[in-house]
């Protein structure tokens, strides 16, 4: 019945679809597990007659608050989500009825159901009922890459599992600068060709002949854009093919990954002092993007940009940080094996690892006449005592 309605333009879909709708119920006892996305199974199913033991949610981060509607159809949900990865972005949503559809939610969210809109995923709203489960163990990432991310989100509580030195490629981040300019339509000429250029030199060499490539835009679309038009024109299309190369930006990969990674910058600096500082946006939409794209890349990530992190990048901007990682991803490695070895507490560990990411000179089990202080903050000639 669904295979009649096709492309879904013909004047019998609706006939189609309601009789699909009454039919799901019989379907459903014959098959143990359904696989399917959100607005297919709203689509089809009928949740007053179909009914699963367990409904599990995938992705639920990325899932706007109309996915809530799934949860009729479930006994138990499992929702999976990552709140540090990219959020729905409501684009041209429209405002009045999405506060008369969260107007709806008062019931069952007394004191917090003003705070929703289109941009909250299904994730955030769950975490409101129910303790998380973090999933520690991973297993994507060479450890230099997620490195990054740990740091960033995790609070260097995911425990890296792959063995890098079982990857053919070396190292596994780089940092490619280069002499760009960003245009007003969030463009650079000289980023795209390099790493277009990259690309192709990779693809030549014999330990890239299995791997595939992404490219990612750390400011808008049109960079991935710019780079895409320029791979299609110099590269073979089995090549492209075959390595599965990709150009977008970080939401576009969420839940993919590629074996290397480049990432575009596109800003440059055409002024006297620091460029404006890069944050970590509106409900922290620009450190979810950084995550995101980092941790997308297995074996490699290149980071192409057009900045010099001494003159042109402020303490505290993501751009700064990330790049500076990628510099010397063993440097930060280190700091926090340093870290662990010193701490003598989970709490102690937490407050120093977040010391460390705000950028503070500390030093741990200071002594102190008989007695030490688990960590001395320490700005020129002026000390802070911290025990926990």
């Amino acid at each position: 019945t669904m295979n009649k309605i096709g492309k879904g333009t013909g004047k019998n879909v609706q006939k189609y679809l309601s009789q699909a709708k009454k039919l799901m119920g019989n379907c459903q006892t014959a098959v143990p597990a359904w696989i399917m996305p959100i607005n297919k199974a709203l689509e089809t199913m009928d949740c007053n007659k179909n009914h699963f033991d367990i409904v599990i949610i995938d992705e639920s981060s990325q899932s706007d608050i109309s996915a809530m509607a799934i949860l009729f159809f479930a006994e138990k949900a499992i929702i999976v989500g990552d709140n540090e990865q990219v959020s729905p972005s409501a684009v041209g949503a429209d405002n009045d009825r999405i506060n008369q559809l969260t107007g709806n939610l008062k019931e069952i969210l007394p004191f917090s159901y003003h705070l929703y809109d289109l941009k909250t995923s299904l994730y955030d709203i769950m975490m409101a009922f129910s303790s998380t489960t973090m999933l520690k163990e991973h297993f994507r990432c060479v450890p230099e890459i997620i490195g990054y991310s740990n740091n960033l989100c995790y609070n260097n509580r995911i425990k890296p599992l792959r063995e890098g030195s079982r990857v053919p490629i070396k190292p596994a981040t780089v940092v490619y600068q280069v002499d760009g300019e960003r245009t007003k339509s969030k463009t650079n000429a000289k980023e795209a060709q390099a790493i277009a250029a990259l690309i192709q030199a990779c693809i030549e060499q014999p330990e890239y002949r299995d791997m595939t490539f992404g490219v990612i835009s750390m400011l808008g679309e049109k960079q991935a854009e710019t780079i895409e038009r320029i791979l299609i024109n110099s590269i073979d299309r089995k090549d492209y093919k075959k390595h599965r190369i990709l150009c977008g930006n970080a939401a576009h990969f969420q839940g993919d990954e590629r074996d290397v990674m480049f990432l575009s910058f596109v800003d440059s600096n055409e002024g006297e002092g620091p460029i404006r500082i890069q944050g970590d946006g509106a409900n922290k939409s620009t450190k979810q993007r950084y995550n995101v794209a980092v941790s997308r890349a297995c074996n490699q990530v290149w980071a192409v940009n057009s900045l010099d992190t001494e003159n042109d990048l402020k303490t505290g901007d993501l751009r700064k940080d990330l790049i500076e990682y990628l510099a010397n991803p063993h440097k930060a490695m280190q700091n926090d094996i340093k870290i662990q070895k010193n701490s003598e507490s989970d709490f102690e560990l937490r407050v120093c690892r977040e010391l460390s990411k705000q950028g503070y000179n500390f030093k741990q089990q200071s002594e102190a006449g008989s007695y030490r202080i688990d960590i001395v903050v320490l700005c020129e000639d002026r000390r802070i005592a911290i025990e926990c």
